[in-house]
């Protein structure tokens, strides 16, 4: 048998990184898939090892079934049989790299008790029907992504939220009312304004005050005849991207009906078998403080905070959801207290309905803004290239990996070789002034003012006295120095401190040594790891030391027992 190892672009396996904001830009995921023999030494027979990117719904039953629906897939083949039959699988190794698209159907991450959306990484393997297996065999890792995206607000259009309606409460005074509630969505800590606008019918009605609440409704449905309640581990999919089609967001908050006529009506699916009602945010007006015009028309703006975001670890807030096995929504529930001649009463106005998404205006903004700096970034880094000579200085404690990113090919051992043979060797790099001159004789390296060369192990580098525009001259001492830009940096990007090569040569030895001067921040990282290192060190002495003594003192007890 075979199994599968996945892991993530930076190594870990328990958490696995990607980058973009869902809905606002590609979400690129990188990872790499390995598969290893047992220990039986059998290799598998199979038709196609796959990387996947999924966004699954689960509802659960009271029953213990797992209805499971997936929203979004997107699939990359990393090997396939060149027959039309199964072939041996054994180790093998390849990067991936999927990218989400930004009309992606998928929607956040969120925890319900009886619903759940999640996003999955996978790593399957399609073979020939095995007992107790199935056809594929899979890993997989999840991956919290939230959504970015927001619905744009339809144009202004006189609906059932901007006319009058009228109360129908039996035995209270009749009103005239209307619930203004904003058509953009809300997120997270924003600022939820909803303007009631109250005219009784009889004049010698007074509006005392109200109250605003706003609740969530859950309905679960039995999943369609097309969808599975089989394990998650065992779908599997032949295509390069398939994604539900049904709309995540109502295209037209301001209206009551959450279905557009482009979407699929309300009757093509079963019916609602559970609902959950939860009242996730309210606030209230005091008495006396609802302003009066000339026309008997009572107005008042109330306005609430709406909760922030809450881990993964809690109950979802969610956000305005319908999909095959789910919907969420959200509504504005309207209560005023009036008195009259009959006395004081209470009367609830109509529900209007409310757009809610997982991240708000100046969430979104920065995620832009986060985006395009990466970009940038990358783009004067040059992503793809090898990394720059200072990045694997010290034994690799750079920067640097190790590790060529996948996709790059290394350089051959030849030509790593000739590389290293034809580089100027740091030994003969300089040599204190002779009269005779440089070592070599007729070499044509460049000469300073007194006949000295300098060669570097980065290259050969003007004297001191030839003033360059990147060279800077330092007061003459026994360890002269020159500062100069690494051959390989990237280019300097704003708010980001790029190292610089500082080169030293020491006039009485010869010796040439190249070292950088960082930016303060890595110069303190530096300073630290230092310092660990001695502790270290001297706890390691210590600890010989102890161990030394006790036993020279163990030696002379046996001794003296002797």
């Amino acid at each position: 048998m075979v199994h599968i190892t996945l892991t993530g672009a930076g190594g870990n396996g328990a958490r696995f990184g990607y980058d973009g904001f869902l809905g606002l830009t590609p979400v690129v995921v990188k990872g790499v898939v390995a598969t290893h023999i047992d220990s039986d030494g059998k290799p598998l027979p199979a038709r196609a090892l796959t990387a996947h990117v999924r966004c699954y719904e689960v509802r659960h039953s009271r029953f213990g079934q797992t209805h499971t629906h997936v929203m979004a897939d997107h699939v990359q083949t990393l090997w396939s049989s060149p027959h039309d039959t199964a072939s041996p699988l054994g180790e093998f190794e390849a990067p991936f790299r999927i990218v989400v698209p930004v009309d992606s159907a998928g929607a956040s991450t969120a925890a319900f008790p009886d619903y759940r959306v999640f996003w999955r990484v996978e790593a399957a393997i399609a073979h020939p029907p095995i007992a107790g297996v199935g056809t594929r065999t899979s890993k997989q890792v999840d991956i919290p992504i939230t959504r970015y995206a927001a619905p744009t607000p339809p144009p202004f259009a006189p609906g059932p939220s901007h006319h009058f309606l009228s109360s129908n409460k039996p035995r209270a005074p009749l009103l005239h009312y209307r619930v203004r509630v904003p058509p953009e969505a809300v997120g997270p800590q924003d600022i939820l304004s909803v303007t009631l606008d109250v005219r009784p019918a009889d004049p010698a009605v007074v509006v005392r005050s109200a109250s605003l609440t706003v609740e969530r409704r859950i309905e679960l449905r039995d999943p369609p005849s097309t969808s599975s309640n089989a394990s998650i581990d065992s779908f599997a999919s032949s295509s390069s991207s398939s994604t539900s089609g049904r709309p995540l967001l109502p295209p037209t908050p301001a209206s009551p009906a959450l279905f557009s006529s482009g979407s699929t009506p309300p009757s093509a699916y079963a019916d609602t078998i559970k609902t959950a009602t939860t009242i996730v945010a309210g606030a209230e007006s005091g008495a006396g403080r609802f302003a009066r015009d000339e026309n008997g028309l009572y107005t008042r703006t109330l306005a609430l905070q709406w909760p922030a975001s809450r881990t993964t670890s809690r109950w979802a807030l969610g956000e305005t959801l319908d999909t095959p096995l789910a919907r969420i929504s959200f509504s504005v529930k309207a209560r005023v207290v009036v008195s009259g001649p009959n006395g004081t009463d209470s009367v609830e106005l109509r529900d209007e309905p409310l757009v809610v998404v997982a991240t708000n205006a100046a969430q979104r903004r920065l995620a832009l803004a986060r985006w395009r700096e990466v970009q940038a970034r990358d783009e004067a880094l040059g992503i793809g290239t090898p990394a720059p000579p200072y990045a694997k200085r010290d034994g690799g404690r750079g920067t640097g990996s190790g590790r060529d990113p996948p996709g790059l090919e290394r350089p051959s051992t030849g030509a790593r070789r000739k590389e290293r043979d034809d580089r100027p060797s740091r030994r003969n790099s300089a040599r204190p002034h002779t009269s005779s001159g440089a070592a070599g004789g007729g070499s044509s390296r460049p000469k300073t003012r007194d006949g000295r060369s300098q060669t570097l192990s980065e290259g050969t580098l003007r004297p001191l006295t030839a003033r360059p525009a990147a060279l800077a001259a330092t007061p003459a001492t026994a360890l002269g120095s020159m500062i100069i830009p690494p051959r390989s940096a990237p280019p300097q990007i704003q708010g980001i401190a790029a190292p610089t090569a500082v080169v030293r040569l020491n006039t009485i030895t010869g010796e040439t040594t190249v070292g950088a001067v960082l930016p303060p921040q890595m110069e303190l990282v530096r300073a630290w790891e230092e310092e660990l290192a001695r502790i270290e060190r001297r706890a390691r002495r210590r600890s010989d030391a102890q161990n030394t003594r006790r036993g020279g003192d163990t030696q002379r007890r046996s001794v003296r027992v002797g």
